[in-house]
């Protein structure tokens, strides 16, 4: 099981809210300042160094004039990898003398690359 800060669904969700705060015009100083908290600790969020628990998540929703209920909606009805509609495909990135230094799994809809199955 992924740790859910890896989670290609978690990553979309803290990609969306980054997307609602700059659509907002909020600078991350701005939006962190609302909850208390650095600039810092919002920006380890946004690069998914430090995971957001649900309170933080719901007062930092609320500090950018959205209905949490909304994101978790909208995340409810996005197709899910446990569904066996995505394909998750492991990659492996290497130095010169193969050793492996790094690896990314990416994930594709099976249905957009394949075509739906009648």
């Amino acid at each position: 099981m992924v740790k859910t800060i890896y989670d290609p669904q978690y990553r979309r969700l803290i990609g969306k809210l980054k997307q609602i705060r700059l659509e907002k015009g909020f600078r991350q100083v701005d939006a962190a300042k609302q909850l208390h908290r650095s600039r810092k600790w919002l920006g380890k969020i946004e690069s998914h160094e430090l995971r957001l628990d649900v309170l933080c998540f719901i007062r930092l929703c609320q500090a950018y004039g959205i209905k949490a209920s909304r994101l978790i909606r909208e995340m409810e009805e996005e197709p899910s990898e446990d569904d066996g509609s995505f394909l998750g495909i492991e990659i492996y990135f290497g130095d010169k003398s193969g050793t492996t230094s790094a690896s990314k799994t990416a994930y594709f809809d099976i249905f957009s690359v394949f075509g739906s199955v009648s």
